[in-house]
C-alpha cells in the first residue's frame, strides 16, 4: 500500500496533498505554482511509494467543464508521459474551497490568515482527497 497524492490544479496556485503510507490520514502541504507542480510530483513519486494520483475534475454546475480542465488535463498528460506507471483519477472539487474556508473559520483561524495566499489551496486539497478516500471505500 502507498500515499495517494491529491491536487487541487489552479492557475496561479496548486493545492497538494497526500495520505500516509497506509492511507489512514490526509496531510495538506503548501502550495505549489502550475510551473513547479510537475517537477514536485514527479520527484515525489520517485522518492515515495504513491500508488495513486487524484486530480480535480472543474465543473460548472450544469456539469459542462470549466476552462481550467484543459489545464488539467494537459497536465496529466504530461505526468503520465514522465511516470507512464503511475495510476491517475478525477475527483470532483466541487465546493471544496467553500468548505476550505469554513474549515478554517471554525478552527478559529483568523481572518488575517485565511485571506492569505494560498491559505486555502492545500485544504481544498486535503477536502478533495478526504472525500475522494471516503466515496471510494477506502475510509
Amino acid at each position: 500500500m502507498g500515499r495517494i497524492v491529491a491536487i487541487d490544479y489552479g492557475k496561479q496556485r496548486c493545492g497538494v496533498a497526500w495520505t500516509d503510507p497506509l492511507q489512514l490520514s490526509v496531510n495538506p502541504q503548501p502550495w505549489i505554482a502550475p510551473s513547479e507542480l510537475l517537477d514536485f510530483v514527479v520527484d515525489f513519486i520517485a522518492a515515495e511509494n504513491v500508488d495513486l494520483v487524484i486530480l480535480t475534475k472543474s465543473q460548472h454546475k450544469d456539469g459542462t467543464a470549466n476552462t481550467i480542465q484543459k489545464d488539467i488535463d494537459r497536465f496529466a498528460e504530461r505526468l503520465k508521459k514522465k511516470n507512464p506507471s503511475i495510476n491517475l483519477d478525477y475527483a470532483d472539487e466541487y465546493k471544496s474551497s467553500k468548505e476550505a474556508a469554513q474549515y478554517l473559520v471554525n478552527t478559529g483561524v483568523g481572518k488575517k490568515k485565511r485571506s492569505k495566499k494560498g491559505a486555502l489551496d492545500s485544504i481544498a486539497a486535503g477536502i478533495i482527497l478526504e472525500r475522494y478516500l471516503r466515496d471510494t471505500g477506502r475510509w
